[in-house]
């Protein structure tokens, strides 16, 4: 069964949407430390940029 190109273009921008934000989350503590916050400041911030 041949995938058309609609659903390649789906397939790789939720692969994106989602890889996304696990980058983030994986760099919170350098995100707090470079902010001068707290981790859970930093991770209030990563929740609104998920959300927009």
């Amino acid at each position: 069964m041949r995938a058309d190109h609609g659903s390649i273009g789906l397939l790789l921008t939720t692969f994106v949407i989602g890889t996304d934000d696990f980058v983030i989350a994986g760099t919170l503590p350098a995100v707090s430390a470079d902010l001068e916050v707290s981790e859970g400041t930093a991770g209030q911030l990563v929740t609104v940029f998920s959300i927009t």
